[in-house]
């Protein structure tokens, strides 16, 4: 091989190689870029209001982080939620969907108007402001004693029967799904024709209607309330027929801003600061023939998770870290939950 051909042929290789370059640098920028659009911060609901966490109890614990386990997130949605409350229209249209007539019994209660509905052994409450509904249908209880006397309960059967029932009624979405998950299962072996279930309960085995609870998640994530998480009750019997449900109304809507988190270093320092509320403490609990004091005087904050809080007030679902806790009373523990507004203080009014 002369020489001319050699650098011909080094010259044809150092192309190829700089081509290879382009390619690869190319597929890199754009994978970054991507990444970006996912993951950037992008504040457009401007500075938020604070979720109003109320405290269970008054006065400050001494809080001991030696137990802490902080999630690992360092930004998260906030979504904006529509108002819970149910017009008088989507009254009429679910009292419909449901069997009943369009004039209800309109009572005064503290947390606002109640539409009550009854007709033949079936009842639909609404509280109009607070977007609650419950329902039950003592027909369906009735129906059991009718056919299938040997039938068992299908959990799985009953658990899809449920969600295919809550999605049909179009409550939980405007643009934004809301996921359910099973939180709780409890059986009841009611007698023909009961509308109030709760005192009987019984066994799997036995269980002639079951009452499945549903955690409502956004984003894959838990949402919670104030006093515990927000979710759905159904009750469904053994000829898998829905008799029964409990909700709160919530829509959340798909425009989003992605807000930065507190890092570790600020959740420690707020919470040794009294930043934390305890919101899960059963101050006046049963304990032995006697009552759990209210204020503890130390709390053990253990592992976290990160949770949606809906407080009714600011509009938005914010992120919150929730920790389970120990709450100390005289030297004796009782489980606690302990909520720390997630986003980055400085965006916060």
């Amino acid at each position: 091989m002369n020489l001319d051909k050699l650098r011909q042929l080094i010259l044809e290789n150092q192309k190829r190689v700089l081509l290879l370059l382009v390619v690869v640098g190319s597929i890199i920028i754009t994978f970054s870029l991507i990444n970006w659009w996912f993951t950037r911060i992008n504040t457009v609901f401007g500075k938020l209001e604070r979720p109003k966490l109320v405290s269970t109890i008054e006065g400050q614990p001494i809080w001991n982080l030696s137990q802490i386990k902080i999630p690992n997130y360092s930004r998260a949605e906030v979504f904006q939620v529509e108002k819970r409350a149910v017009s008088e229209a989507e009254s009429k249209a679910l009292a419909s969907r449901l069997g009943f007539g369009d004039k209800p019994k309109e009572v005064k209660t503290p947390g606002g108007s109640l539409w009550h509905y009854q007709s033949f052994n079936k009842i639909l409450d609404i509280v109009a402001s607070a977007g609650t509904i419950s329902f039950k249908d003592a027909n369906k209880i009735k129906a059991i004693f009718a056919k299938n006397l040997n039938k068992r309960i299908n959990l799985v059967q009953a658990t899809e029967k449920a969600k295919n029932f809550l999605n049909s009624l179009g409550l939980f979405y405007a643009d934004k799904p809301v996921s359910l998950e099973v939180s709780n299962v409890l059986y009841f072996n009611p007698p023909k024709g009961t509308l109030d279930i709760s005192h009987y309960g019984t066994t799997a085995d036995d269980a002639t209607v079951v009452s499945i609870s549903f955690q409502k998640k956004v984003a894959g994530l838990p949402i919670r309330l104030q006093g515990g998480s927000d979710e759905v009750s159904v009750t469904v019997t053994r000829n898998d027929e829905v008799s029964g449900f409990f909700l709160n109304n919530l829509k959340v809507k798909s425009l989003s801003a992605r807000y930065p988190l507190k890092k570790d270093g600020e959740v420690r320092k707020q919470l040794l600061a009294g930043k934390g509320t305890l919101v899960g403490y059963v101050n006046q609990s049963q304990d032995g023939g006697g009552f759990v004091e209210a204020n503890p005087t130390s709390v053990f904050i253990q592992t976290g998770q990160l949770a949606y809080y809906n407080d009714l007030e600011t509009g938005y679902l914010q992120p919150v870290f929730e920790f389970s806790a120990q709450a100390v009373k005289n030297n004796r523990f009782y489980e606690a939950l302990v909520d720390l507004p997630a986003v980055d203080s400085k965006y916060f009014k």
